[in-house]
């Protein structure tokens, strides 16, 4: 869960609870059916992730507020946000349980041009990681010399179509991390999918940041015309969570890899991608995914 109190979670269910006629359990209660669920649910330490602007007012609005009436209308408003990013949540978790079932299909021997239209989709986040756990080169035993040393920042872009497989680009440090980058990953994975299954779903949902310098711009929406305009899909969706909410589960993986990732040493990109190939080979995601993953180096010619 991001940052913040029990309490607030507390006032937030409450409001849920009333916005349903419903009376809400009492605070111990609450309590107790949080700690039960200590081991799969937990409160994410402040400085780990940038925190929500609009979720940070709301709660100093709260710890101002004297009245209950005033605390109440602030959690009113809270709530309502919260519902929104939750919503756009469910729209990426439908897409998500859609592409499994497409997969699924695909493994009983369907093919893609025969399988119904409302499931005939695949489900594609695209995300990068963060540079500094790419420096290249990494030695464990740090020396005055080694720390003087410029060390570039490889970049590392992921991709993860659901059920379908998961694939992370390792660029150089003087990468661009523009639209015409983000595309190229994107279309590197579709390409892998027409191959392995001698064609395409008839729908792309697709999953990116909230950003408009590689993800949220014009570029991508010609991009996407263009693939609807030539025939390769049908039909093509662009997803993007609050700003400030927007880590979901390809994130989740990028977790894995860099915890991984600080137990080797490398000198440059090549070592990067042979150690991201044994990472990803028991990455903890769904099967059909792992089997197909694969890291490689990605040469953009400018």
């Amino acid at each position: 869960l991001p940052p913040g109190k029990r309490v607030h979670l507390y006032w937030e269910y409450a409001a849920w609870e009333r916005s349903w006629d419903r009376s809400p359990a009492s605070f111990s209660t609450f309590l107790r059916a949080f700690n039960q669920c200590h081991r799969v649910l937990r409160i994410r330490k402040i400085g780990s992730h940038a925190v929500c602007s609009v979720c940070a007012k709301y709660k100093q609005d709260l710890s101002q507020a004297k009245l209950p009436k005033a605390r109440e209308a602030i959690m009113e408003q809270y709530t309502l946000h919260i519902q929104r990013q939750w919503l756009d949540r469910q729209v990426y978790a439908n897409a998500t349980e859609l592409s499994l079932q497409c997969r699924r299909l695909v493994e009983t021997g369907e093919l893609l041009a025969r399988i119904s239209y409302s499931v005939s989709l695949v489900c594609l986040a695209v995300d990068g990681m963060d540079q500094a756990k790419f420096r290249v080169p990494r030695i464990f035993t740090k020396t005055k010399l080694l720390e003087t040393l410029l060390r570039p920042a490889l970049h590392a872009h992921g991709a993860w179509a659901h059920g379908f497989g998961y694939q992370l680009a390792v660029m150089d440090a003087d990468t661009r991390q523009d639209t015409n980058n983000n595309v190229e990953v994107i279309s590197r994975m579709l390409e892998n999918i027409y191959v392995r299954h001698r064609g395409l779903p008839l729908g792309l949902h697709l999953q990116q940041d909230n950003t408009c310098r590689e993800c949220k711009n014009q570029k991508i929406l010609k991009w996407a015309i263009k693939l609807v305009a030539l025939g390769v899909f049908k039909h093509i969706s662009l997803n993007y969570l609050v700003v400030g909410h927007t880590h979901e589960d390809l994130d989740a993986t990028f977790g894995q890899i860099t915890v991984r990732l600080a137990q080797h040493q490398f000198d440059d990109d090549k070592d990067v991608v042979e150690i991201l190939l044994h990472v990803l080979a028991d990455l903890g995601i769904e099967g059909t995914s792992q089997k197909t993953s694969l890291a490689y180096k990605e040469e953009i010619w400018k």
